[in-house]
């Protein structure tokens, strides 16, 4: 995978998970998407994994990346759950290069076709 491929990516993920959540899980119009687990400082099977996609409002993803981050963390680990929480840590888990992802294959993910890319 290129890395106008990934750009790409990056875009259609926060397209199609703010078309699919209009609504902040904190209340509020979605306006970005925050990966949960930073997409910078994890491994690249969960930068597109549809489930590590949090919808928020600018200012509620401003917060979580301030003083209020950790708080609303917990906020938003409440109202996931464990299930999905264990399926982050599961996903990160998986290993993979991105000269092993393919293009279509994610984003068939993040159109809802695939449950994975992996």
């Amino acid at each position: 995978m290129t890395p106008a491929d990934a750009k790409a990516l990056d875009k259609l993920f926060q397209k199609r998970l703010i078309a699919r959540n209009p609504r902040s899980i904190l209340l509020g119009d979605t306006e970005v998407i925050h990966h949960f687990k930073h997409k910078g400082g994890s491994p690249l099977s969960l930068r597109w994994y549809v489930p590590n996609g949090i919808p928020l409002t600018n200012e509620q993803h401003n917060l979580i990346h301030g003083a209020k981050g950790n708080e609303m963390m917990s906020q938003i680990y409440r109202i996931k759950g464990t299930i999905w929480r264990q399926s982050l840590i599961s996903q990160a888990q998986r290993s993979c290069q991105s000269h092993e992802l393919d293009f279509k294959t994610v984003r068939a993910h993040i159109e809802g076709h695939r449950d994975n890319y992996l």
